[in-house]
C-alpha cells in the first residue's frame, strides 16, 4: 500500500466512523436485543435471553404478516411508479432545449423538501373537511368529500401517492447520471447500423438504468416512518 493510498484510507475513517455510529451500532444492538425479552418502560420484568422465541412468535403472528404484506405493497407500487415518472424526467431532462437548467432545479424541489414537511402538506391537501384535493373532486358539496386518511386503503392509497410524489425526483436524477455517461457516438453507431429508434432506446438508452435506477428508491422506500 502505497503513501496515497494510505492517504485516501485516512480521509474515509471519519465517514467510516459515522457510518459505525449511526448504522452499524444500532442495527447490532437491535439484533442483540432481539434474543432477549425486553418491555418498553419495564426492563427489570424482561428475561436475559430467551432464544429464538421472539422470532417463532414473528412467524405466527397475523398483525406481523399483514404489516409485512402491506410493506411489499407499498415498496413493489412505489418503487414501480418512482422508475417509471423517473425514467420520463430523466429522459425531458437529458434533451437540449432552453430551460432545460430550470427545469432540472424544479424537479429536484419535492426530494429536496423535508419529508416531514412533505407529509404535513399531503396531509393539509387530503383533509376531509377542507383539503384541496377534495375540492377538486367534489367542489363545493362537502357531504360527498372523502376522508382519505380515515380508512385502510384508501389511506395506503395516499400515502403512496406522497412517497412517489417526493421520490420519484430522486430516481430520475439517478437515471439522468446514467444517461449523461452514454457517449452520443453510440446513438450514431446504432443509426448507422440501422437500429430503430425503439432499438436505440432499449439497448442503448435503457442499457444502465437497472445499474442506476432500481436500486435507490428500493432501498429507501422500505422505510418511511416521517411520512406516515
Amino acid at each position: 500500500m502505497t503513501q496515497k493510498d494510505r492517504f485516501f484510507f485516512l480521509l474515509l475513517l471519519p465517514a467510516a466512523a459515522l457510518l459505525m455510529l449511526f448504522i452499524v451500532i444500532p442495527v447490532g444492538q437491535s439484533l442483540f436485543l432481539s434474543f432477549h425479552r425486553v418491555i418498553s418502560g419495564l426492563p427489570q420484568l424482561g428475561e436475559a435471553m430467551v432464544g429464538f422465541e421472539n422470532y417463532r412468535k414473528l412467524l405466527h403472528d397475523d398483525v406481523a404478516h399483514h404489516s409485512l404484506w402491506i410493506t411489499l405493497v407499498f415498496v413493489g407500487v412505489t418503487t414501480f411508479f418512482e422508475l417509471l415518472i423517473g425514467l420520463f424526467l430523466a429522459l425531458l431532462m437529458h434533451r437540449r432545449f432552453p430551460v432545460r437548467g430550470a427545469l432540472r432545479a424544479a424537479v429536484l424541489i419535492p426530494w429536496a423538501i423535508p419529508t416531514v414537511v412533505a407529509a404535513q402538506m399531503w396531509r393539509f391537501l387530503m383533509n376531509d373537511a377542507y383539503g384541496m384535493i377534495n375540492y377538486l373532486a367534489f367542489g363545493t358539496k362537502t357531504d360527498s368529500y372523502i376522508p382519505w386518511l380515515a380508512y385502510p386503503a384508501t389511506a395506503l392509497g395516499a400515502i403512496i401517492l406522497a412517497d412517489i410524489w417526493k421520490t420519484a425526483s430522486f430516481a430520475a436524477l439517478l437515471i439522468l447520471a446514467g444517461l449523461q455517461v452514454i457517449p452520443p457516438e453510440i446513438y450514431q453507431a446504432g443509426l448507422v447500423d440501422g437500429a430503430s429508434t425503439w432499438g436505440r432506446f432499449r439497448h442503448i438508452t435503457l442499457a444502465p438504468y437497472p445499474a442506476c435506477g432500481h436500486g435507490g428508491p428500493a432501498v429507501s422506500n422500505h422505510r418511511r416512518f416521517p411520512c406516515l
